[in-house]
């Protein structure tokens, strides 16, 4: 995808009851992790988008993972995919938007804030 390297980084899925976690592995290392909740049947809640170490910005780490999410989503029936934007996220907006509009998600900014959140995600498969 985006590594120049021999060892690409593996992306794995681990499900426990409702926690679902994508994680990015990089020579046997986690660098980076989705926290996500499998609300339904139907329905997973994406949480945070974690990056171990902040020099793993910009490495297409977070693109690996949501192709991976969307991936099992797709294989597991999942019908719709949505989280939150946090005002703690605010000052990258435009590096948010970017990212998730990429991924075909139709992104809501509300008039004002709503319980620490400016907007939310939300892809249907």
């Amino acid at each position: 995808m985006f590594w120049k390297k021999k060892n690409p980084p593996i992306v794995k899925v681990e499900r426990t009851e409702s926690l679902l976690m994508i994680k990015l592995y990089v020579n046997n290392i986690r660098e980076a992790r989705i926290q996500c909740v499998v609300e339904s049947d139907s329905t997973i809640l994406i949480g945070d988008v974690i990056h171990d170490n902040e020099k793993n910005y910009n490495k297409g780490y977070g693109s690996a993972m949501m192709q991976k999410l969307i991936e099992y989503a797709k294989e597991n029936g999942y019908s719709r995919l949505y989280g939150n934007l946090s005002v703690v996220d605010i000052g990258h907006r435009d590096r948010l938007y970017h990212f998730y509009e990429k991924f075909g998600f139709e992104i809501t900014e509300y008039d004002k804030y709503q319980n620490n959140y400016f907007g939310m995600i939300e892809k249907m498969i």
